[in-house]
């Protein structure tokens, strides 16, 4: 399934309206992730998803609305991104964890995700995916952590995602 036919089987309209109350509930620019710049560091297992994101600067994380992609916990958006992502559904179908583990890395699917004019946030999935190849996903989560720490890093990565946010909302309400 590519983004297109996810995006029209999820309701175009309902991910407006969570893309639109992601943004409005964004931390204002200097302050960081909601509790200071804490990132978790429990449950990293889902931290680590298959496509390649870093799920503690993905704003349904950083809003406590996701415990990271595939949690079962039935309370979080988690399971959801799970059902409803291509790229998750073909992983598992080849009992993968990650795309890092594929023959096909990058495929068509993942090339297709990572250039979205829109959501330029998926921009580094290819790269962080050969490098949990490299160095092992543990390793990965660990080099995102102390990465992501940087008040810097984590405030340019939430003027793209509000940036992103602001033009996926006005794609919608132009109907394209």
């Amino acid at each position: 399934m590519d983004r297109r036919d996810f995006l029209k089987a999820a309701g175009a309209s309902v991910l407006a309206v969570a893309a639109s109350a992601a943004a409005e509930a964004l931390p204002e620019k200097g302050t960081g992730a909601p509790g200071g710049k804490k990132m978790a560091e429990e449950g990293s297992v889902l931290l680590a998803p298959p496509c390649g994101l870093y799920c503690c600067i993905c704003m349904d994380y950083i809003n406590k609305v996701c415990h990271g992609c595939g949690c079962t916990c039935g309370a979080c958006a988690g399971q959801w991104h799970d059902r409803h992502c291509g790229i998750a559904q073909c992983a598992r179908s080849r009992k993968l964890e990650s795309c890092a583990q594929c023959d096909d890395l990058p495929c068509t699917t993942l090339i297709q995700f990572t250039v979205d004019p829109v959501w330029r946030t998926h921009a580094p999935c290819i790269e962080n995916l050969r490098r949990r190849k490299k160095i092992g996903k543990d390793a990965w989560l660990a080099e995102q952590a102390a990465h992501w720490k940087d008040e810097k890093n984590l405030e340019a990565w939430l003027d793209l995602y509000r940036e992103c946010s602001r033009k996926w909302n006005e794609k919608q309400k132009s109907g394209d």
